[in-house]
């Protein structure tokens, strides 16, 4: 009779779950062992050295989609600290999101909401990433946030995460005939609302509608907007001119440098994403972007970039 009491635990897991033998680190070894088999939460909570194992390996990968698929998986409700540090503004959005949806599923609205309260362009972007969730508990964050006194950034990001389902359109229709619908929302409301097959919100959507321009046409949906062709040769001389542009937004070298550079922003955002930017600047403000105002001892009011910060001195950059 053999006896193998002290034979290696992840060798263990390796024979009853093979995988291939690329992984040399032993704890990547447990982790993908424990991700293949249908009792692996269960040996990590009965086990202190699997549990050990799944700690260093969440160390080691920490901020990657990895990390975010053991805890997933494993159902690591304590691990809500480091799911905290995906809600950075250096965070990929897909990976935020993620991160959103496990501190949801485990009850850490409060973690979330701090992120919130930061009132941020990467609040801003939290808010972005609840509308896409559709949870109850994510339209309740999103209600609270139209209640606060929140950036116009953070309350257009909740208010096109509401148009999103039957009930937050509701939601934003009550505000609208209650006259609590932030006036910078109106916009994303009206683009949100006008998908609606229902005839009662589509009344609201209407009511809601922009403005005509000056040419005398209203601007319809981004839904709508999205399915058109543009001009280059006419972009490029609104870039340049009426629309100014330019004063704060550089393009192959051309403009200035205020706002971010926008030579790759077609790379960088979706067609319904950049008619938003255009038609909802305060929708989507990047991170280290943000506009300050100062106010001199002697009444003077400057806004700009904030490139730096001393107890000495302020210094933006202006248009």
């Amino acid at each position: 009779m053999y006896h193998f009491r002290k034979l290696n635990f992840a060798f263990v897991l390796l024979l009853v779950s093979p995988i291939p033998l690329r992984a040399a680190d032993p704890d990547d070894i447990v982790v993908e062992s424990l991700l293949r088999l249908p009792h692996g939460k269960a040996l990590v909570a009965g086990n202190p050295n699997v549990k050990q194992s799944v700690e260093r390996y969440l160390l080691q990968h920490e901020g990657t989609r990895e990390a975010l698929r053991a805890i997933d998986h494993l159902d690591l409700s304590d691990q809500a600290s480091s799911l905290e540090s995906f809600l950075s503004g250096n965070t990929d959005s897909s990976l935020q999101l993620k991160a959103l949806r496990l501190l949801l599923r485990f009850g850490e609205k409060d973690r979330i909401a701090s992120a919130l309260a930061r009132n941020d362009s990467v609040a801003a972007q939290i808010a972005g990433g609840l509308g896409l969730i559709g949870t109850t508990a994510s339209e309740t964050m999103l209600k609270s946030l139209l209640a606060k006194d929140s950036t116009p950034a953070i309350r257009i990001a909740a208010t096109a995460g509401l148009g999103r389902t039957r009930n937050g359109q509701k939601y934003l229709v009550s505000l609208h005939r209650e006259g609590k619908l932030p006036t910078d929302c109106r916009y994303a409301a009206y683009d949100a609302l006008s998908s609606s097959d229902d005839p009662e919100v589509s009344e609201i959507a209407k009511a809601l509608k922009p403005a005509a321009t000056k040419s005398g046409e209203s601007l319809p949906p981004v839904s709508k907007l999205i399915r058109m062709r543009g001009d280059g040769k006419a972009g490029k001389l609104i870039f340049h001119g009426k629309g100014t542009c330019a004063k704060c937004h550089k393009v192959h070298g051309e403009g200035k440098e205020v706002g971010p550079d926008l030579s790759e922003i077609g790379s960088k955002l979706s067609r319904e994403a950049l008619y938003t930017a255009i038609l909802n600047p305060s929708a989507g403000i990047s991170h280290n972007y943000e506009g300050f105002t100062v106010l001199t001892d002697e009444g003077q009011v400057f806004t700009g970039l904030k490139i730096s910060e001393t107890t000495q001195e302020i210094v933006i950059r202006t248009a």
